[in-house]
């Protein structure tokens, strides 16, 4: 096997996995930045590389999908925050 068709299968490994992060909401934040940044190793990848490469419409699904996930992940989190503290106000008057 060649070291291209290596890298390549390495590659197609990686983005088949950062795809699965971005549709299964195992633990949601986690997955979204594992996925974000398999996107990234496999965009610096594919660009080092000399000879073509496939994949790169994947990793930009992995970053692009992954940052949509943690950005509504924290605004979700920052929901609960402020119902959290409009609790405990009102909770202790």
């Amino acid at each position: 096997m060649t070291p291209q068709l290596e890298r390549q299968i390495r590659v197609s490994r990686m983005l088949s996995m950062g795809f699965v992060f971005t549709i299964c909401p195992m633990v949601w934040m986690m997955t979204s930045w594992i996925s974000v940044f398999i996107g990234v190793r496999a965009m610096v990848i594919i660009s080092e590389s000399t000879e073509p490469m496939s994949g790169r419409v994947m990793a930009w699904w992995c970053i692009v999908v992954g940052s949509l996930q943690n950005l509504v992940s924290l605004l979700v989190m920052f929901g609960h925050y402020l119902n959290f503290i409009e609790w405990g106000v009102n909770g202790l008057s």
